[in-house]
């Protein structure tokens, strides 16, 4: 026969194993659930962390692509300014070489066809004026005289003035009235084909 201190051993057992059982029902589903909260959670800070990466390496991107930018534009300013220093240098070199060429025998010849041309230009016009250098005037005064009667102009109504020296050499004509005027000093010629020369320099460079 079962006693009373057996029969509350095995009643006080089977309690206590339902309460293991539940008890451990109850943490599978806790950690379950904690694991799922977990997981999502990494999911969620991985794809925050995908997303934190990928804005990081957008803005690289773009702060790469702008510096680059920047550095082409900067490239292309320092060469169109090497460009542009190597083209004054170049009419300057053009200047002097002018300049020289002035005192050359040549050039009686070349100013003679410059005047002839403006001359050409002015053959209507009574009263002229026409302007050389202090020098050009000393060595042709005889030369310019002789073209001028050629040309059927009368001397007592053509005005001779004297042209900066800075325009280095030619002839500038115009009309008693200044309303034609024709420049064939050497210093405009140059600066008239600045652009030409230009070109000519730069696909120079380019070779």
């Amino acid at each position: 026969m079962i006693t009373v201190e057996e029969k509350l051993d095995v009643f006080t057992k089977l309690v206590l194993e339902k309460v293991q059982r539940e008890y451990e029902e109850k943490k599978r589903e806790i950690e379950e659930k904690n694991n799922k909260i977990i997981k999502e959670y990494r999911l969620e800070i991985d794809k925050k962390c995908h997303k934190t990466i990928e804005n990081i390496v957008n803005r690289g991107k773009i702060e790469k692509n702008r510096l680059i930018s920047k550095a082409k534009v900067e490239g292309k300013r320092i060469v169109l300014g090497k460009k542009e220093e190597l083209l004054e240098k170049l009419i300057k070199n053009i200047e002097a070489k002018a300049l020289q060429f002035t005192y050359e025998d040549d050039y009686k010849d070349y100013l003679k066809n410059n005047l002839y041309a403006i001359l050409k230009n002015l053959e209507n016009k009574n009263s002229i004026i026409l302007f050389f250098t202090e020098r050009d005037r000393r060595r042709y005064d005889r030369n310019i005289t002789d073209i001028l009667k050629e040309k059927g102009f009368d001397i007592e109504k053509v005005k001779l003035e004297e042209l900066d020296s800075s325009l280095i050499g030619g002839v500038i004509g115009m009309d008693q009235e200044k309303t034609i005027k024709i420049d064939c000093c050497i210093k405009t010629q140059i600066y008239d084909n600045k652009e030409l020369i230009g070109q000519m320099l730069y696909d120079e460079l380019g070779k």
